[in-house]
């Protein structure tokens, strides 16, 4: 009980400082409140959020998650924005897509777009030192609207760079966690 309070305690123990933005204050004292209102301290929920606290609560998750704790190892970037996205309820999901495109690091599972128009799912990490460069497989014509036998594509080559990420229930309705998972396992799907 006395961890769910700390939020409170920061707040009343720099709300007097002049050289600290409302903004701030906001984001000290709502940074562990959910979207889904399952947060504390005050379990606000959806519109009672305001943009800077939903901000903070998506970098303090991934800040505690990728960090070395006494009582954990740290997530790698990656693990720690997929399973960021697993989360359901925690966090406005536009604004941690604008957080995982800011960082460039999407997560394995993620459905992309790449320079050369077509949808790629990342499957892994060709270097493990440079997590901006992931590999992925490419299914998916843009311009065409057709599925294509899949091809396994490194995004340092010129050309196959990933320009965004992308909603496969967008393209693909309630079918994609079944193609997702149907390509991860490397099953060709057109």
């Amino acid at each position: 009980a006395e961890i769910r309070n700390h939020p409170v305690e920061g707040h009343r123990l720099i709300c007097d400082s002049p050289s600290i933005s409302a903004a701030a204050l906001d984001v000290c004292l709502h940074h562990h409140e959910r979207l889904d209102g399952k947060g504390y301290p005050f379990g606000l929920a959806g519109d009672q959020l305001s943009l800077y606290a939903r901000m903070g609560a998506i970098c303090d998750v991934y800040d505690a998650i990728t960090s070395h704790r006494p009582y954990k190892d740290p997530w790698s970037p990656n693990e720690a924005l997929a399973q960021m996205q697993l989360w359901e309820g925690h966090f406005d999901t536009q604004l941690l897509e604008s957080f995982i495109l800011s960082i460039g690091i999407p997560p394995i599972g993620a459905l992309v777009r790449l320079r050369s128009n077509r949808l790629a799912l990342v499957t892994g990490l060709r270097d493990a030192g440079d997590p901006t460069l992931p590999d992925v497989r490419a299914f998916y014509d843009v311009e065409a609207a057709t599925l294509l036998p899949f091809e396994d594509v490194h995004t340092d080559e010129p050309g196959k760079d990933i320009i965004r990420l992308e909603k496969g229930e967008y393209w693909f309705g309630a079918e994609w966690p079944q193609m997702r998972a149907r390509l991860q396992s490397g099953e060709q799907i057109a």
